[in-house]
Parts: C-alpha cells; structure tokens; sequence
C-alpha cells in the first residue's frame, strides 16, 4: 500500500512540471518588437568671401627711461599724448590708439674686477607696444611720419582688416549652410538612401576677423577673407 501511494505522487509531480515550466516562459509573439536603428547622415560645408583690405593695423614700440619709474612713465605719457594730439589731426581718434603691451625693467650699471662683477640699480626703462588703427589708408604715410616724429622708435608690423567683414561672414554663412546640405544629399544618394528629417545645424569653426600683411593699401588683399563653416544632420531611410 505505501508503495502504490509513493508511485501516484511520483506520477503526479511528472504531469506538474511541464504545466509549471509553461507559466514562466512568455510566448515569443507576445514580446515588443524591436525597434530600427535610424542612420544618420552628417556633413560640414564651408564658403569663403573676399574682403577688401580699408583699415590698416600699424604696430609701434615707444621707450621711456627715468631714474625712477615714475619719471619713465612721466615721460611715457609726454610721448603718448604728443603722439594722440599729432595722430587727431590727421584724422586717426584717440579710441583708435591702445597700448598692446607695457614693461618695466630696471636699468643696472657694471662694473667690472679682475675679480668680480658688479652691479648697481641705475634707474628704469619702459618699453610699450602701441597699435594705431588707421580708418583712412590714403594717409598711412602720414600717420607713420607723425608717429616716430612724435617718439616712437620703430614701426614692427602693418598688416590689414577690413570694415565690411560681418557683412561678408554672413554671406559666407549663408553660402557654407547650402554647401553642407548640397554634400549631405549626395551622401545620401551615394549610400542609397533618402533624407528624412534636419535635426541640427551647427555654425562651426568661428574665428576673429583675420588680417593680412601682403595686400596693397586698397582693394582685395590677398589671403584676407571671411570663411565660415556649418555642420548639418540628417536622419535617412533606404
């Protein structure tokens, strides 16, 4: 009687386990299905735009010394405003006229031994970077005469921008965005595939307006330009 009691229940938990292994596993229809992956399509057009070359950038060193460095900077300023008075009147404002640098160094006098060497403080020297910017370019002779007549030493650099450069950046702009989508297209129609939705435009690459040192004093100077960059996304579909 145990016996036959012992094999029902064995046969009982056999018929179970199938019906209990069939609850916990889900139907394979039943499960979401999974979503497709979108490509996305990105490209980068850029457009540059010839500048005329009207403002000139002219870079001037002017020295002062003194035996103390309230005398250097006393005598800095003389200089400074003889030169803003003289620049004025050829028409070049006093906003026009920034310094770009300024040092103090101290002046020693040597004095040598068999021995040694020695030092003494003998006073100060100022040295400072001046940058005029000239708005009338026919009357940079003029304003370089003025400037070393009025105590600047030496002229270190003349290079050239131009007052219509925002104007030219947003054409360039303009042009960089349709040569970005133009390449996207073609991107697309080289892989086989059809542009869906725009999902970014991003202005890229911006930089100040650059300047030029081998232009002549009017007209288009050489390697002065607006250049702007635009990167566009794309989703695509076969």
């Amino acid at each position: 009687m145990k016996r036959l009691f012992a094999l029902l229940s064995i046969l009982a938990l056999t018929l179970a386990a199938p019906c209990a292994l069939a609850e916990s596993v889900a139907p394979a229809e039943s499960l979401p299905p999974a979503e497709s992956a979108k490509t996305v399509i990105c490209a980068t057009g850029s457009a540059s735009v010839a500048l005329e070359a009207d403002i000139a950038m002219l870079t001037l060193g002017v020295k002062a010394s003194g035996a103390t460095v309230s005398a250097a900077q006393e005598q800095y300023a003389g200089v400074l405003e003889a030169l803003s008075s003289a620049l004025e009147q050829i028409g070049v404002s006093h906003e026009d006229i920034y310094s770009s640098c300024y040092d103090v160094d101290t002046v020693y006098n040597y004095q040598y031994t068999k021995l040694s060497e020695k030092e003494t403080p003998a006073g100060y020297s100022l040295a400072s970077t001046l940058v005029v910017r000239v708005r009338d370019t026919a009357r940079l002779g003029e304003v370089i005469d003025a400037a070393i007549s009025c105590g600047a030493q030496s002229s270190y650099e003349l290079s050239f921008e131009s007052s219509s450069y925002d104007e030219a950046y947003n054409q360039a702009l303009s042009q960089a965005t349709g040569d970005a989508v133009r390449k996207a297209r073609l991107l697309a129609q080289a892989a086989g595939l059809t542009l869906d939705e725009l999902c970014s435009v991003t202005e890229t690459g911006l930089t100040p307006q650059p300047s030029a040192t081998d232009g002549s004093l009017a007209g288009p100077c050489a390697g002065l330009s607006a250049t702007a960059m635009v990167e566009v996304r794309y989703t695509a579909h076969p």
